[in-house]
């Protein structure tokens, strides 16, 4: 943008000179001047009497002092008029080039002919207005300098020969869109002269993790709700079928649990000659006559001198030898 400004105020530049020979030569300075307004910025130019914040003031005569008449120039062997160039593209101005050394002043040429206006710049910000500068003297006319500004027009002098055409300027740019054959993004400039591409770099490497940050306090407990209020009694269940009658349990003399053991009880009551038969039927049998024991007790209040002894036990039952026509009650347990 300031490599535009500088180009819009040398294009002001010349048109002021251009407007400057169109009045006519004179050797008096005019009164009128020509304000303007530089974006401090982007370069842009813009006339105009009262300036922005971001801009500085420029003042100009609209006709300057004429300069001192340069020494004739040798007259050019005349040239064959060359056909007319075709139009190149219009490419995107250049740098300006270092001023060449002065060359001696040519015979006076015919008026070109006037050339089309160009496109008026964008208008930029008015800044502040500065101080318009003081005209100084014109000074004396010194030695003969490099070639001054086109003077008034003259007697038209021969033709000289036809300079070679310039080269075509670099295309200019008509649109920019997003890229899409850059990997990493970028963006298609479109050109008088076709698409370019202008890709951004590749991505650089992630960084190491930083460190954990430290675990923040610990919150304060939160107080207990209140207790909700308590349940409506459900309704009674039905009652359960009656249970399997238990059993006692049987252990050892050592302590250990006997299992699916049983207990048998009864009263058996002796012969004339003390001896009595005991039969287990059905659940009451037993495994084996040495899978039980069994425990004998008299009845009644009568002293008996003689303990009853139990034999021939099987499964099924056992017989018992004790005080005649006694009634003994027997416990017997195992399994």
């Amino acid at each position: 943008m300031i490599r535009m400004g500088r180009i819009l105020l040398a294009f002001l530049g010349a048109a002021l000179i251009c407007s400057s020979l169109a009045l006519g030569g004179s050797t008096a300075t005019s009164s009128k001047t020509v304000k303007a307004c530089v974006n401090k910025r982007t370069g842009l130019v813009r006339i105009a009497s009262r300036c922005k914040r971001n801009e500085r003031r420029r003042v100009w005569n609209v006709r300057g002092p004429v300069g001192a008449v340069g020494a004739q120039g040798l007259a050019g062997l005349p040239g064959a008029k060359g056909d007319p160039g075709q139009n190149g593209l219009n490419g995107a101005k250049g740098d300006a080039g270092a001023a060449g050394a002065a060359g001696p002043q040519g015979a006076k040429g015919d008026q070109g002919a006037v050339g089309a206006n160009g496109l008026p710049g964008a208008q930029g910000p008015q800044g502040d207005a500065g101080p318009d500068g003081a005209t100084g003297p014109q000074g004396d006319a010194g030695p003969q300098g490099a070639t001054g500004p086109q003077g008034p027009q003259g007697d038209p002098g021969t033709n000289g020969t036809s300079g070679a055409n310039g080269t075509n300027g670099a295309p200019g740019i008509t649109d920019v869109v997003a890229s899409t054959l850059c990997s990493n993004g970028g963006w298609e400039l479109e050109t008088v002269a076709g698409p370019f591409d202008v890709c951004n770099g590749t991505a650089g490497s992630q960084g190491p993790k930083g460190d954990t940050g430290a675990t923040g306090p610990t919150g304060p407990a939160g107080a207990t709700g209140p207790a909700g209020p308590a349940g409506a009694t459900g309704p009674t269940g039905p009652q359960g079928a009656p249970g399997a009658s238990g059993e006692a349990a049987v252990y050892n003399a050592a302590g250990t649990l006997q299992s699916a053991a049983h207990m048998v009880e009864g009263t058996a009551v002796t012969n004339p000659g003390g001896n009595a038969s005991v039969s287990f039927g059905g659940s009451a049998a037993f495994s084996s006559g040495t899978s039980y024991a069994c425990t004998l007790s008299p009845e009644g209040s009568g002293a008996v001198t003689t303990m009853a002894v139990v034999n021939g036990k099987s499964a099924t039952g056992f017989t018992l030898k004790g005080v005649a026509s006694t009634t003994y009650d027997y416990v017997c347990v195992g399994n």
